[in-house]
């Protein structure tokens, strides 16, 4: 067989298939007489790839022409043929190096392959859509992970709520089973500021009433030493008795209650009071709703809106409110009194609108307050400051209003002087 000439040289692919097609053979029938598959020769006829050298001999022998002839390096001898004989060594070793030759120039004269710009593109996009996708998976898995730990932190702070209120029940229990009192409580009955002394009245209720018990109170002062005061017995079963204790509101109290009988005597700790004066003061709020206004002539200024106005009970024992005002203090002194109307009745709540229109001289260098001043019935006062004002006189000599506090619990007028 003897290959046509052409001014374009032919590429071992383009060898491969002519000779196969001279031979009369298909590309499957090539491949299993080599032992190779038929895409394995049809990327050898399309210059994807290059056959080995046992390959590329076996070919030649099939084709029945030289093996440089079959590798474009030398022209196919006219009378052409293989004599069939095996090659020696040294025809062996030259045709590894014709064969690497080719596969040089071979490599030199492919250039490599560009892709397309619509290809480049689509793979652009398609790495862009994998991202957002992969990012999106991510995001959503993210979410999982955060939703199923917000439910596990979720069913353990339940958890955690749910043993300590057993905790505190089972607690509470145990205290009240082993407790010698029913019931009890106390109430402060009388305070005096001036010699420092508080008068308690307590009761308390035994689990077991027993004929010829005897029951008696104690009041331990912090730092105060301990005072008794026995208790008489009402016809329903509950002891009373009043203490009186040389000491402040703000003194820490340990209450306790002794039972005897026949000589034998059991206490117990009722409570430990750490601030009388909080346990039985008052809540007080008061919230300025206005304007506050000066003039500048004469210096006067004045109130002109409504304040609002509570009372309430801080505890069970709290005092009761006797009088409560609204007042304008200039350097801690009172110069206006607006009275507030308490409810008649027992004292539970008090919730109400003030309405105050009023004028007040001043003066450079004066502290200008509005407060809330209530007097409890342990004589106790107890002030909540609305608004409070510092005035000060420009360089032209006119009077500026500087904003000093608001809504002040424990206002003290002293300190305003």
């Amino acid at each position: 067989m003897a290959f046509e000439r052409r001014r374009t040289p032919m590429t071992l692919g383009e060898r491969i298939a002519a000779g196969r097609r001279a031979a009369g053979i298909s590309q499957e029938a090539l491949g299993e007489r080599l032992g190779v598959s038929r895409q394995a020769i049809s990327k050898w006829e399309g210059d994807a790839a290059v056959p080995e050298l046992e390959k590329l001999i076996a070919l030649s022998r099939l084709f029945g022409i030289p093996l440089g002839a079959l590798l474009g390096i030398e022209e196919e001898k006219k009378d052409g043929g293989a004599d069939g004989e095996t090659l020696s060594e040294r025809e062996l070793a030259a045709v590894e190096k014709i064969v690497g030759r080719y596969v040089s120039e071979l490599e030199k004269k492919t250039p490599p392959r560009r892709l397309k710009r619509w290809q480049l593109v689509c793979l652009v996009l398609a790495a862009v859509s994998l991202t957002w996708a992969v990012w999106g998976q991510f995001e959503r898995l993210s979410a999982r992970v955060q939703k199923v730990e917000n439910n596990l932190w979720g069913m353990q702070s339940e958890l955690s709520s749910q043993i300590n209120g057993l905790t505190w029940q089972l607690a509470d229990l145990i205290e009240k089973e082993n407790s010698l009192i029913a019931d009890w409580g106390y109430r402060l009955e009388a305070y005096d500021r001036e010699a420092r002394t508080v008068t308690l009245a307590i009761w308390a209720v035994p689990k077991r009433i027993v004929d010829g018990t005897k029951a008696e109170f104690a009041a331990e002062i912090e730092e105060g030493g301990s005072y008794v005061s026995a208790a008489s017995q009402e016809a329903s079963g509950r002891y009373c008795a009043r203490i009186e204790l040389p000491c402040d509101l703000e003194q820490e109290l340990k209450l306790s209650v002794r039972l005897e009988k026949d000589g034998e005597r059991q206490v117990q700790l009722l409570e430990t009071i750490g601030n009388l004066r909080v346990q039985t003061g008052l809540d007080l709020w008061c919230d300025w709703q206005g304007s506050f206004g000066h003039q500048r002539k004469d210096g006067s200024c004045a109130f002109d809106g409504s304040a609002r106005v509570q009372i309430f009970p801080g505890s069970e024992q709290s005092a009761e409110p006797v009088s409560a005002q609204l007042e304008i203090l200039r350097n801690g002194e009172v110069v206006y009194i607006e009275p507030v109307e308490l409810p008649a009745g027992p004292f539970k709540e008090l919730d109400r609108s003030i309405e105050l229109h009023q004028a007040v001289e001043l003066a450079d260098g004066d502290a200008l307050d509005l407060a809330f001043h209530v007097v409890d019935s342990l004589g106790r006062d107890q002030y909540m400051l609305a608004v409070g004002f510092d005035i000060r006189a420009d360089e032209r000599g006119w009077l500026e209003a500087d904003h000093y506090d608001a809504i002040q619990p424990d206002y003290d007028p002293m300190k305003r002087k």
